[in-house]
């Protein structure tokens, strides 16, 4: 997907990750999966789907579109989750 952005507009997209590895447990310590857009506060995304061929055109994934009061509070568990977050970042 990063390669079908224009150089122009990339430094309006950001990626971010959650995900801890305890390496006292050998096992993941918290992650998340959830797929999230928010457009102007107003329109909310919510969904499984990776973004790429595979989940968008041949999985099944589930996903929501939502609009009205309930994508403020999107907004703010997204803003809370991307603050923990880690950047991702691309090469070109």
């Amino acid at each position: 997907m990063w390669e079908l952005i224009d150089e122009e507009h990339r430094a309006n997209f950001e990626v971010r990750d959650l995900y801890k590895w305890d390496k006292e447990k050998g096992a993941q310590a918290y992650a998340t999966h959830a797929k999230t857009v928010i457009v102007d506060d107003t329109v909310c995304y919510v969904g499984s789907a990776n973004l790429t061929d595979t989940s968008l055109f041949t999985n099944f994934e589930f996903g929501v579109v939502v609009e009205g009061d309930i994508v403020a509070e999107a907004v703010a568990l997204f803003d809370e989750v991307f603050e923990y977050s880690h950047p991702v970042e691309f090469s070109e």
